[in-house]
């Protein structure tokens, strides 16, 4: 869900839809502004980015104070686990006390570094930006510039040989690259790690992209798959970004960005349904059209937003 709301933020602002804002902060009134349940877990983090959101916007600190309170504890107790995911059938892993999972650094960072801004304490974006590239460093493959998404995925291979690269853990990252991006202060020294990378990643994925516009569930996958609407979705969504800020510079990302951005809407029913997005899971798999998720949305929402911005360039 935080995933939608992140996207439902950039339409509100997109598509001058106050009544989206509003609707926004009634869901954070409502939860008393407080995270998820799990002090450590990533995924419970993200919604802390929509609070510190209307925090910096109205100058009211009351906003991220359950996230303060939560971060504040994390740095204390500063987790050293091993970032090694090791699989026990029903319990999470022990590495997930830190950010072991390549979804992870699209779930908490951003919102991290978007509480430093709120508060002005830099201890929460160099908490973020340490975690971060411990993970980025463990999960990052130099040779392919893609990330696996745990440390199970390392040995791994698909039918024809190839490494596995899961298309919507490599979107999750890029998509928490554009977001640190966006949050990070412009004259902060630290961006130019993540511009680098995010450069990189770009020209992976425009290699790889199809000509349909989308990208298989494994990156590398050497045979036909039927579209995936999440992954699309979020590397649409920085490549977007990317050309917009000036970062991405050639008719390349255009033309990937575009052609993703297609493939997308024609998935897009008459009830305004997204499908093919791929079901909640932790590697390639199956996908088919009636498969619809928040994080979906989510991501087109924010490709959409910056489609936008694109298109009026021209």
């Amino acid at each position: 869900m935080g995933t939608f709301y992140v996207g439902l933020a950039d339409a509100a602002d997109a598509l001058e839809r106050p009544d989206y804002d509003k609707a926004l902060k009634d869901i954070a009134v409502a939860d008393g502004w407080r995270l998820g349940d799990r002090l450590t877990h990533a995924d419970d983090h993200l919604v802390g980015l929509i609070h510190a959101r209307y925090a910096i916007r109205e100058n009211n600190l009351d906003y991220i104070a359950p996230a303060r309170a939560s971060f504040d504890q994390i740095i204390a107790k500063n987790p050293q686990v091993s970032l090694e995911f090791i699989e026990v059938p029903g319990v999470e892993s022990e590495c997930q006390e830190r950010w072991c999972w390549a979804d992870a650094l699209y779930m908490a960072p951003a919102a991290w570094m978007a509480v430093g801004v709120a508060t002005g304490d830099d201890r929460y974006i160099a908490y973020a930006d340490k975690e971060f590239w411990a993970a980025a460093d463990y999960l990052y493959d130099k040779e392919a510039k893609l990330f696996f998404r745990d440390s199970r995925f390392f040995p791994q291979r698909g039918p024809d040989g190839e490494k596995v690269y899961w298309a919507r853990g490599n979107g999750w990252v890029y998509g928490g690259i554009v977001n640190i991006l966006r949050t990070m202060p412009q004259k902060d020294p630290r961006r130019a790690r993540y511009i680098k990378l995010f450069k990189e990643m770009s020209d992976a994925l425009v290699a790889v992209q199809q000509d349909n516009g989308f990208w298989h569930t494994s990156l590398a996958a050497l045979r036909p798959e039927p579209p995936e609407t999440s992954g699309t979705g979020f590397f649409t969504y920085g490549l977007a970004w990317g050309v917009n800020e000036g970062i991405l510079k050639g008719p390349e990302y255009v033309r990937a960005a575009r052609l993703g951005w297609a493939g997308l809407t024609q998935y897009v029913d008459a009830d305004g349904r997204l499908g093919y997005v791929q079901q909640v899971g932790d590697r390639p798999g199956d996908v088919r059209p009636g498969d619809m998720q928040f994080y979906g949305v989510g991501a087109y929402l924010q490709a959409g937003g910056q489609m936008l911005k694109l298109e009026s360039r021209k």
